[in-house]
Parts: C-alpha cells; sequence; structure tokens
C-alpha cells in the first residue's frame, strides 16, 4: 500500500516542478518566432521594375490653382533582413518621365507691378528619388501569421519641370517619419501574403525655384499596400505588389517680390498621391 501512495506523490511533484521550470509557457505561443516563410520572403536584396501613376494638385482659396497627372517608370532596389522577431529594410527608389500638366502660366510686369494668369497645358519632366528606412519587431500570435510593427524614416526629392513657354523649374526636399503595422500569412512553404499600413509626417520640407526659397511646414504622409511573394528556391523570391502613397505640403509665407512695392508670392497649398505597381525579385 506505501508503494502505491507514493507513485501519485511523485507524478504530482515532477508536473508541479516542470510548471516551476516554465512558468510562461502557455503564453509563449502568442509571441513566438516569425514563421520560416515569411522571414524567407521579407530577407535579401531585391531588384524591381514598375510604373508610377502621379496626381498632384495646388490649391488656394478660391480651389485648384494647377495639377498634373501621369504614368512613370519606377526603379527599386532594396535590402532586408527579417528574424525571428527582429528585422530591417532599406529602399531606394527612382522614377523619371513625364505628365501633363494642366494650370496657369504667370507673367509679372514690372512697369505695373502685377501679374496675370494664362490657361497653359504643358508638359512637365519629374526625376523623382524617394529613399526609407524601416526598424520592426514581429511575432506570430497564430500559426502561418506574423504581425510587425514597424518605425520608419525617409526622405523624398522632386525636381518638377514645367517645360514650354512660361516653364518654371521647382525643386521640392522633404524627409518623413512615421509608424507602421504590416501582416503576413504564410500559405504555404512557397507563397506569402502581406499587406502594410503606415502613417506619419513630413518635416523640413523645402521648395526652391531659382533663387527664392520657400518652407513648406509639416503635414500627413500616409501610405498602404499588399505583396504577394512566390519562393521557387531558398534564395530566390519573386513578388508583385502595389502600393499607394499620399502626401501634403502646406503653404509657404509670403515673399514680397524685389523691386515690385508690396506685391509677394506664396507657393500654396499642395497635395500629391501616388501608386506604385510593381515585380520584382529578391535573391540571398
Amino acid at each position: 500500500m506505501k508503494n502505491h501512495k507514493k507513485l501519485p506523490l511523485t507524478v504530482g511533484a515532477a508536473a508541479f516542478s516542470l510548471a516551476l521550470a516554465h512558468p510562461a509557457s502557455a503564453a509563449i505561443p502568442f509571441f513566438g518566432p516569425v514563421p520560416e516563410a515569411i522571414r524567407n520572403a521579407d530577407s535579401g536584396i531585391s531588384v524591381a521594375l514598375g510604373t508610377l501613376h502621379q496626381h498632384y494638385v495646388e490649391t488656394d482659396s478660391t480651389g485648384t490653382m494647377d495639377q498634373e497627372h501621369g504614368h512613370l517608370p519606377v526603379y527599386t532596389v532594396g535590402l532586408a533582413s527579417q528574424g525571428d522577431h527582429f528585422g530591417f529594410g532599406v529602399t531606394m527608389q527612382y522614377a523619371n518621365g513625364s505628365d501633363h500638366y494642366d494650370g496657369n502660366l504667370q507673367q509679372y510686369d514690372a512697369l505695373t507691378h502685377t501679374i496675370t494668369l494664362t490657361p497653359l497645358q504643358a508638359t512637365t519632366q519629374n526625376p523623382l528619388f524617394n529613399s526609407r528606412l524601416h526598424l520592426d519587431c514581429g511575432f506570430s500570435p497564430l500559426s502561418h501569421l506574423a504581425v510587425i510593427p514597424l518605425g520608419f524614416i525617409g526622405a523624398h526629392l522632386w525636381h518638377r519641370a514645367v517645360t514650354g513657354t512660361g516653364g518654371v523649374t521647382e525643386n521640392y526636399v522633404d524627409a518623413y517619419y512615421g509608424v507602421g503595422l504590416r501582416l503576413q500569412y504564410a500559405l504555404s512553404h512557397q507563397f506569402v501574403l502581406g499587406a502594410t499600413g503606415r502613417y506619419g509626417t513630413t518635416f523640413v520640407a523645402d521648395m526652391t525655384n531659382g533663387t527664392a526659397a520657400f518652407h513648406l511646414g509639416t503635414a500627413p504622409w500616409y501610405s498602404a499596400g499588399a505583396r504577394l511573394t512566390w519562393i521557387p528556391l531558398v534564395w530566390l523570391k519573386v513578388y508583385v505588389d502595389d502600393t499607394f502613397t499620399g502626401y501634403r505640403y502646406g503653404a509657404s509665407a509670403l515673399q514680397v517680390i524685389p523691386g515690385s512695392g508690396r506685391l509677394a508670392l506664396q507657393e500654396p497649398h499642395s497635395r500629391t498621391l501616388q501608386n506604385v505597381a510593381e515585380v520584382g525579385v529578391r535573391m540571398l
């Protein structure tokens, strides 16, 4: 009888010891590591080609002053690595092409100190450069699913050259930062589907036009996109993605035209909407 009584005590002691050794075992799966297929899809050196659709509008209190829209070829290179939890990525994107300008020709009369606006349809040359760095910390609450919060900082340059009679050249430079969330699901070992949303703000935004410089303040910056990745080989990934981005520039302070008395120039409010569709490969 003594031997039968000792057995349950021994089993109970062993179970208690295991519980002490792994007190948080029940909570570990929720913050488990990012699934292997997702880590693989998000890591490597990437090159992509695509199309950037741009729609730009300048407005003031009376409504739309000018706008331009069209499609530009876009090229993207990147380097990224996603570990069990922590990851990073660097992306550089370049677009160069022309789109359609719909606005006005501004002419200043030095004798009368007045500005005349004449409707103008023209072509705009648009070299664009964008770079971004992100850091993330992800986890897997469910099998095949990754939840990856991230923080980012980036910079954007735009050389805007309206061609033709009375054409102008403007150079926009700004930086931006914010936070985001990426959700990814491993459909299998070879296919990963993901969606990413980001929200932030621009800062140190400036526009130069000849010798004049306009400070444009801060304004919202946001993006949302989706990506499907195919992994035919461990070292080779092929993906298609589509990303929508929007941002604004605030109106600048008034600048008096030299020798014009009290006549002043101002860079108005503007909004830029871009959609980039790409096909790319990621290696290593």
